[in-house]
């Protein structure tokens, strides 16, 4: 398959329509719409979905089904999950929504909706490997993930709308939560493991946690707290009135309401599994869903390396110029571990990504555009090293206000890396011009502190001031003197 799929994820929430260019391995949304229907609201006490939410439904899926068709969708799957699984009148909404769509609309049962949940965070990281949670207003879908396999799931009646509708105490509802969690036994095997979060109400969280600490990075995807920290996060934003939350920094006014009980449901599961690290992911149902699509071949692929492979997204000038940086610049890392090299594998793949900008901006877009891109297998700590890298390739210094803010999640040693290899990308570029055959003349070596620069024969494209210039700074990284780049 190589055109545009589509689908339509009915919540109980929200409706939500996400376009993919294809389905590949790292796949950019071409859309991503969402209204806010509130299907799942009053289902746990009536049973049956409300008029005016069934009324809303009805417009936005006619909506998003006449948008897809405009965007030339060659598949469009619709999915609906928990409110319309659980409501007595779920059938009569499908019914209604098939005659708008003009397909039948797949109501997928409680395992299917965890599976695909937990795909979806598989195709958001590499090697993911814990326990998955998705917080919906309908359900709690709960799956072990072991890399790009979702083993024992379960579902549990704990969505954000049928909390809201608890109309006892705070403790009443813990209680509530801890005897549903108490079913799913193989939570406690997660202890010391990573807890991957899924859904908006936990992505709220995620920005309340980011906007405390002053977080340099303002993507969700990838980033991380220990348990201490989410404990803390989830004790306190549970015990908060909605009104005092909509102060809260950051923090989604609609989501406001619904935030004390997700919190809850969030700290009860810290307490059962006690899990090292908690992951929240923007990926979730609808890319577990293509991930399914995906031939084995594709899922095998690093979704970030796919990425900066395809030239629609990452423009470069030629194809072959970052696989002769990469080898051209490892005599510079000759003890570096797999994730370092796949990391300077991503930087030679990226090293081109602003040529076409103006040369005083092309490091503040390369900057910007390594950290904000909607990239998957990258947490935040390699965001922030990529993004400074760039800049480092386009001149910048590491002393630069620019990069500044993201240097406090890398190591002593890792920027000493930024340094070194933004130098060295720079020289290679300052010599090639971005032309693969020049860069192939030049060796260059490094041994016992020395670095050098070697050809087979007189070359007179290295007998140039900017050359020796960007080579001075190389050797500036290496030793630490100076300011390490910023030429």
């Amino acid at each position: 398959m190589k055109s545009r799929v589509g689908v339509i994820d009915i919540g109980s929430n929200s409706i939500r329509l996400v376009v993919f260019e294809k389905p590949k391995r790292g796949a950019f949304p071409v859309v991503n719409e969402s209204q806010a229907c509130e299907l799942g609201r009053g289902v746990a006490e009536t049973g049956a979905l409300e008029p005016e939410a069934m009324d809303c439904a009805d417009r936005v899926v006619a909506r998003l089904v006449r948008l897809a068709e405009a965007l030339k969708v060659s598949r469009l799957d619709l999915l609906a999950t928990a409110a319309m699984r659980d409501a007595a009148n779920g059938d009569i909404l499908a019914g209604r929504l098939e005659a708008i769509a003009g397909q039948a609309v797949r109501v997928i049962d409680a395992g299917e909706e965890a599976r695909l949940s937990a795909l979806g965070v598989a195709s958001g990281f590499l090697e993911a490997r814990g326990v998955m949670g998705d917080l919906g207003g309908g359900s709690l879908e709960l799956a072990k993930l072991k890399g790009d396999e979702a083993g024992r799931a379960a579902t549990l009646p704990l969505g954000t709308l049928r909390l809201l509708a608890h109309d006892g105490s705070r403790k009443s509802l813990q209680s509530r939560i801890d005897r549903e969690l108490d079913r799913v036994s193989w939570l406690a095997k997660g202890r010391r493991g990573t807890f991957y979060a899924v859904g908006g109400s936990w992505r709220s969280l995620a920005r309340i946690a980011m906007a405390r600490k002053s977080h340099p990075i303002s993507m969700i995807h990838g980033f991380s707290i220990d348990r201490r920290e989410a404990a803390k996060l989830c004790e306190v934003t549970s015990r908060a009135t909605p009104a005092s939350l909509e102060n809260f920094p950051d923090c989604p006014k609609r989501r406001a309401e619904a935030l004390p009980s997700a919190a809850l449901v969030m700290g009860r599961l810290i307490a059962h599994m006690a899990p090292k690290t908690v992951v929240f992911s923007a990926h979730g149902l609808r890319e577990g869903w293509l991930y399914d699509l995906i031939a084995d071949h594709e899922k095998a692929r690093d979704p970030m390396i796919a990425v900066c492979e395809d030239r629609r997204f990452i423009p470069r000038r030629s194809d072959g110029h970052a696989g002769l940086l990469f080898d051209w610049t490892a005599p510079l890392f000759a003890d570096q571990d797999p994730r370092g090299q796949r990391l300077r594998r991503i930087a030679c793949l990226l090293s081109d990504m602003a040529w076409r900008e103006p040369p005083d901006h092309r490091a503040w877009h390369a900057y910007n555009r390594t950290l904000y891109l909607p990239m998957a297998g990258l947490d935040h700590d390699e965001r922030a090293f990529l993004a400074a890298c760039l800049a480092a390739r386009y001149g910048v210094s590491i002393s630069s206000p620019l990069i500044a803010p993201v240097l406090g999640l890398l190591s002593h040693g890792e920027i000493r890396d930024v340094a070194v290899l933004g130098a060295a990308l720079c020289l290679g570029y300052a010599i090639s011009g971005g032309a693969s055959d020049l860069l192939g003349n030049i060796r260059l070596s490094f041994d016992g502190g020395d670095v050098s620069l070697e050809d087979d024969r007189d070359n007179p494209i290295m007998n140039v001031e900017s050359v020796e210039r960007r080579f001075d700074g190389l050797k500036r990284a290496l030793t630490g003197t100076g300011p390490a780049i910023g030429f």
